[in-house]
């Protein structure tokens, strides 16, 4: 009998998994949480597929956080604001005001220089055959930009099309037919510089056919250009200094205003648009956060603080998060992108879902339904049936919550995950693969 119950306790310890302490509820503004260096004022996040945060700010260098946020390491403090970042193979880039390029092959531990100093790095971009392109100024004249571009991820580069000046470069994309477009956010602006110099940026979009070797003017010419998103139908997006969104379904021949719901778009800077994988877009502006769900149609505000206004940049994760870089700090979406669009769920059951992703390595993600208050818990087990730890043993109140597991230094195999609440009790597995 002793042996027979030391059987039916193992097998009760092997349908249970137990993520470490990191939870989140929904906010009251919605579907958002802070998510650090809340003093900061946030320039550009770059995110990589394991889930490590690169954030740049304006004031104080550049941060990287391992545990979606929680915690915050100064990689350097550089005293130029960081204003681009990318991530492209085993490498991470950061482009400055002023001092350059930086390069990094250990997660920001140690930075290289890619390019003399004094340049004055705008934007950063890899496209689909893996070749980098970067809008620059030259800091020490204040000449209109260029774009360079590199074949080796960094180690030599050369100017991409001599025939261009007076380039702003804000951002870079890329359609399904590896055309890729720029956007040049002066707009007809004039800076009086240094003698004998005078900056002057003309704005507009211009578009390569061949991977960014020569580039070609396509119109929207001195209006200043500050986002850009491509979505699967290969439309375009551009974000605008007084001109709200715009938007072309001919491939930039013609352009039209997209601004219904944003009622303060001739008077707001459009910063970012991204767009997730269901095709909804996302508009950081500085009037707060805007969200389409039918193509640009119409848009509703989709803010994470009242208070909050001047919105950056965006990102997204590879399990959907959304994080917004303010003049506040990061916030991060409670759900997934895919999961915040439908509204809060309507629930009168527990519920354990499954993991996603699913298999996965070093970091997934789980969520709860929670009907009624209840004191809940929830447990892990290895796949030999020890217990790992314990997430939550609490009451909670009703609502949904989720839980983000990174899996440290666990090993690969099959995990089990709990939920017990009261008289319920919900187990599934997950599989981590490293």
């Amino acid at each position: 009998m002793r042996i027979i119950h030391k059987l039916f306790k193992l097998n009760i310890l092997l349908m249970f998994l137990v993520f470490p302490l990191y939870n989140y509820i929904y906010s009251q503004q919605g579907y958002w949480i802070p998510a650090g260096l809340e003093d900061n004022a946030i320039s550009k996040i770059s995110i990589t597929n394991s889930g490590y945060i690169f954030a740049a700010t304006l004031d104080s260098g550049l941060f990287l956080s391992k545990d979606a946020g929680s915690n915050w390491e100064n990689l350097f403090a550089e005293p130029s604001r960081t204003t681009t970042l990318l991530i492209a193979d085993k490498y991470f880039f950061a482009g400055c005001e002023w001092v350059g390029l930086y390069r990094s092959s250990d997660f920001g531990k140690t930075f290289d220089y890619l390019l003399q100093e004094l340049q004055w790095i705008t934007s950063i971009y890899l496209t689909s055959k893996n070749e980098i392109l970067i809008g620059l100024h030259d800091a020490r004249t204040y000449v209109g930009g260029m774009i360079y571009k590199s074949t080796n991820l960094g180690n030599t580069w050369i100017m991409s099309d001599t025939s261009l000046s007076n380039l702003s470069i804000e951002e870079f994309a890329e359609n399904s037919k590896g055309k890729i477009l720029a956007i040049n956010g002066g707009g007809g602006l004039i800076i009086d510089a240094p003698p004998p110099n005078t900056w002057f940026f003309d704005g507009g979009i211009i578009e390569s056919t061949d991977n960014g070797s020569t580039w070609l003017r396509i119109g929207l010419d001195l209006i200043a250009l500050y986002a850009l998103a491509i979505n699967k139908e290969d439309e375009i997006f551009v974000g605008t200094h007084d001109h709200g969104i715009l938007k072309s379904t001919d491939d930039g021949k013609t352009w039209k205003e997209v601004n219904d719901g944003i009622s303060t778009a001739q008077v707001i800077t459009v910063t970012d648009l991204i767009i997730d994988s269901g095709n909804n877009i996302y508009a950081a502006t500085y009037d707060g956060i805007y969200l389409s769900t039918d193509n640009g149609d119409t848009w509703k505000s989709w803010n994470p603080d009242p208070s909050v206004k001047s919105i950056y940049c965006l990102a997204i994760d590879s399990l959907g998060y959304i994080y917004a870089g303010t003049n506040k700090g990061i916030y991060k979406s409670v759900g997934s992108s895919t999961s915040v669009l439908t509204g809060r769920e309507k629930f009168t059951s527990f519920e354990l879902h499954q993991n996603y992703p699913n298999p996965f390595n070093s970091t997934t993600a789980v969520k709860i339904n929670i009907p009624e208050k209840d004191f809940v818990e929830v447990d892990v087990y290895n796949p030999i049936g020890e217990k790992v730890s314990t997430l939550v043993t609490k009451f909670l109140e009703k609502g949904t919550y989720e839980f983000i597991w990174n899996s440290g230094n666990e090993p690969s195999g099959v995990y089990f995950y709990r939920l017990k609440a009261g008289d319920y009790s919900q187990s599934r597995k997950m599989i981590l693969l490293k």
